[in-house]
């Protein structure tokens, strides 16, 4: 039932229209599914993912290295996914996505469905096409309710006028990864923007910074060590991942995107923890 209370909110809650480039990015996302089911995962991820992209597994890797071992078409399962949130920046460079997944048995022993959330960083390519520069799942005990939702929702903005356009890339993407590294020391409250998403591997995703202040595990005490990331070129969205460490003794990988306020800050739009074994630690 949770998840379908999550999925209800989401429908219901006001948001604004989605960007032309975040509409770009679920249309792109959408025919990456449909080339998955079609084709199967090593086709599909050969073809969306960029280059450069990072994969998590469960740390973060170079995709590059593991599209090999993606199961083919004829692999007795489907992996069928919708993404409900879409975000992009102000140039229209970088962008992200989430949604549910369903991992369908097709073989005779017709095993239970499995379920998750994606979520992923689209960057555009020198041509103009959108393809995936981050990747990273977390499962979910239970469905979220239907795959195909009534329509795609746009994670609020968080800037009163538009950012300019940016010539120094590499700069703020320094600047972006000391604030990541620097976070540990900050408060819940002045971390996160008000409708962050907060997505944990074996656990349905919660949205608004009273629920994920309300973990005790969110006590100001996430240690981040960033170990990549990018921003666009307009300066107003960014991404960081890495390992983390809590203070009470978890472990694991994360990703995080950023949005720039209006008075300059970077804040947390979403994050994506994938916390080891007790025994991998």
């Amino acid at each position: 039932m949770i998840g379908m209370f999550l999925a209800a909110a989401i429908a219901a809650a006001p948001a604004r229209m989605p960007t032309k480039a975040a509409v770009e990015i679920a249309e792109q996302e959408r025919a990456f599914a449909r080339t998955c089911r079609e084709k199967g995962m090593r086709a599909a991820f050969s073809e969306y993912f960029a280059p450069d992209a990072i994969d998590f597994e469960p740390g973060p890797v170079p995709a590059a290295a593991s599209l090999g071992k993606n199961p083919d078409g004829s692999a007795p399962f489907t992996l069928d996914w919708e993404p409900v949130v879409a975000d992009a920046s102000f140039a229209g460079d970088l962008g992200w996505d989430t949604g549910p997944y369903v991992v369908t048995d097709r073989s005779e022993a017709k095993k239970p469905p499995q379920y998750g959330w994606f979520f992923s960083v689209w960057r555009r390519q020198p041509g103009g096409r959108w393809k995936v520069a981050m990747d990273v799942g977390t499962r979910s005990p239970e469905s979220s309710g239907p795959l195909r939702p009534a329509a795609l929702s746009a994670f609020p903005s968080v800037a009163a006028r538009p950012p300019s356009i940016r010539s120094s890339p590499e700069a703020d993407r320094a600047a972006l990864l000391a604030r990541d590294r620097a976070s540990f020391q900050t408060t819940t409250a002045d971390l996160w923007l008000p409708d962050a998403r907060l997505h944990r591997d074996g656990e349905e995703p919660v949205a608004g910074i009273a629920r994920i202040a309300g973990d005790p595990r969110k006590s100001g005490a996430f240690r981040a060590a960033p170990t990549g990331g990018g921003v666009s070129r307009s300066g107003d969205l960014g991404y960081t991942y890495g390992s983390y460490a809590l203070a009470s003794g978890e472990k694991g990988y994360y990703a995080r995107v950023w949005k720039m306020t209006e008075s300059g800050d970077w804040k947390i739009a979403a994050q994506i923890e994938r916390p080891l074994p007790p025994d991998k630690k």
